[in-house]
C-alpha cells in the first residue's frame, strides 16, 4: 500500500508541476522562446532567471510531496523521483529530442541545462526534506489554504479582467522587440551590422531582422556558454549574434561578417509596394532566405518575417519613381557630435545636401558601388553631418524631379 501511495503522490507531483508552469501561459519549458511569448523572452534573457524558473517550482512541489509521503510512512524520495522524471521527459526532454533532430537549429544545450536546474530543485528538496518538512502545514491546513486560494484567485482574476490595461510589453510591437535585443547586444553592435551589410551589399533590413530574432532566442549568457562549450569540445556549431556555423567559437562581430558575406547581393529582395502583404509566406523570398539561414525552422521564419515586415513599414520613402529609382530612409541615428540617416536605394546615383538655418553647408554625391554584388540591385549607406545641421535634403543626380530638393530628415526628429 505504501508503494502505491508513493506512486499516486508521484503522479500528483507531476500534475502540480505541470500546472505550475501552465499558469505562466507560455510554451516553456519544453519549447524555446518565440516572439509570440513575451514572458518567455523575459525568462530566457538572463541565466539566473532560467535557473529560478526551473529550480523553484520543482523545489516547492517536491518538498510538499516528500513531506506528505514521509508523514504517511512512505519513502519520501519516490514521489519526488516519479514527478520530476515525468516532468523532465514531458518538457525539456521532449525539447532536447526535437532539437537534436533539427537540420540546423539545435537548442539541446539549453534543454540539458534547464533539466539540470529542474533536477537540482528536486534533489535539494529530498536532501532538505527532514528539515523543511517542519515548515509544511498539516493536511487539514493545506486543504483549507487550497480552498482559500481557489476563491481568492477567482475574485482576483475577475477583477484583473475587468480592470486590465493595454499590455506595454506587446511582442507584436517591433519597438519592444528591438528594445530587448538592443539592451542585450548593445547599439554599437547594430551600428556595426549596418556598416558591414552596406559594405558587402547585404540587405540591412533583412540582416537587422535576423540579428534581432537570433538575439531574442539566444541571449548573451547563452552565446557565451556556447563559446565556452565550443572551446572545450571540438564541434561544428552556431555562434554569435547571427548564429553562424563554425568549427571553432567565433565572436559576435565575426558572425556578422560571415552572415553579410553569405547573403551579399542575394538578400536584397526588398521591393516597395503599398499593397504588399505576406499572405503566403512560403512564396515570400525573405522566408526562403530565412530557411536557408536557419535550416527551415518554421517558428523562426515566422518571427523573422514579422520583424522584417515591421522594420520595412518604418522606412520613410521620399522617392518611389521606378524609373528614377526608389529612395528610402531606413532609420535616423544620433551620435555624440553628429547625427545621420541611413538610406536604402536602387538609384544609380543621388546627392545629399546639408542645410543649416541660414545656408547650404554641404553636399555629397553617392553612386551605386562597383562591386559585383551591388550591380542591378539595392545598396545602402549612412550619411552623417554635424549637430549644427538642422535638416538633410536629397535628390537624384541629373534628374528633373517635380519637387526639388526633397527633405529627408530634420535634427529635431523624435526618432533621434
Amino acid at each position: 500500500m505504501l508503494f502505491l501511495l508513493d506512486i499516486v503522490l508521484g503522479l500528483i507531483s507531476w500534475g502540480l508541476i505541470q500546472a505550475s508552469y501552465a499558469g505562466f501561459r507560455v510554451q516553456a519549458p519544453n519549447s524555446y522562446a518565440s516572439l509570440s511569448e513575451t514572458h518567455t523572452i523575459r525568462i530566457y534573457s538572463r541565466l539566473w532567471r532560467v535557473a529560478l524558473f526551473r529550480f523553484v517550482p520543482l523545489f516547492l512541489v517536491s518538498t510538499l510531496m516528500w513531506t506528505l509521503s514521509f508523514r504517511w510512512h512512505g519513502t519520501g524520495w519516490m514521489p519526488v523521483l516519479i514527478g520530476t522524471v515525468l516532468h523532465i521527459i514531458a518538457s525539456n526532454g521532449r525539447g532536447f529530442v526535437e532539437s537534436m533532430t533539427r537540420k540546423e537549429v539545435n537548442y539541446g544545450s539549453y534543454h540539458l541545462l534547464a533539466s539540470a536546474f529542474a533536477a537540482s530543485g528536486a534533489v535539494s528538496a529530498s536532501l532538505l526534506g527532514p528539515y523543511s518538512q517542519k515548515l509544511v502545514p498539516s493536511v487539514d491546513a493545506l486543504a483549507e489554504a487550497f480552498w482559500t486560494a481557489l476563491f481568492g484567485s477567482l475574485l482576483v482574476g475577475a477583477f484583473l479582467y475587468l480592470t486590465r490595461a493595454d499590455n506595454q510589453s506587446d511582442p507584436n510591437r517591433v519597438d519592444y522587440l528591438m528594445g530587448r535585443a538592443v539592451s542585450d547586444a548593445g547599439i554599437s553592435m547594430y551600428d556595426y551590422l549596418f556598416l558591414q551589410a552596406s559594405k558587402f551589399g547585404c540587405n540591412p533590413i533583412f540582416a537587422k531582422a535576423v540579428m534581432t530574432v537570433e538575439i531574442l532566442q539566444r541571449p548573451r549568457w547563452m552565446r557565451r556558454a556556447e563559446r565556452f562549450v565550443g572551446s572545450l569540445i571540438t564541434n561544428r556549431a552556431t555562434y554569435g549574434v547571427m548564429q553562424m556555423k563554425s568549427s571553432t567559437p567565433i565572436s559576435d562581430e565575426m558572425s556578422i561578417h560571415l552572415f553579410v558575406r553569405r547573403f551579399a547581393g542575394r538578400s536584397n529582395t526588398f521591393s516597395f509596394d503599398l499593397h504588399s502583404n505576406y499572405i503566403k509566406q512560403e512564396s515570400n523570398p525573405v522566408w526562403d532566405l530565412a530557411s536557408e539561414h536557419n535550416g527551415g525552422d518554421g517558428n523562426f521564419n515566422k518571427s523573422l518575417v514579422k520583424v522584417y515586415d515591421a522594420l520595412s513599414e518604418q522606412v520613410e520613402w521620399v522617392q518611389t519613381n521606378p524609373e528614377l529609382g526608389m529612395i528610402g530612409v531606413i532609420e535616423k541615428r544620433r551620435y555624440p557630435s553628429e547625427w545621420g540617416i541611413r538610406v536604402m536605394t536602387n538609384a544609380k546615383s543621388l546627392t545629399v545636401y546639408e542645410s543649416s538655418t541660414v545656408e547650404w553647408t554641404g553636399r555629397k554625391d553617392y553612386y551605386r558601388p562597383l562591386a559585383p554584388q551591388h550591380q542591378e540591385t539595392w545598396y545602402s549607406f549612412e550619411h552623417r553631418c554635424p549637430i549644427g545641421v538642422d535638416s538633410i535634403y536629397i535628390h537624384g543626380l541629373d534628374q528633373d524631379l517635380p519637387e526639388w530638393p526633397v527633405r529627408l530628415a530634420v535634427s529635431s526628429d523624435p526618432m533621434l
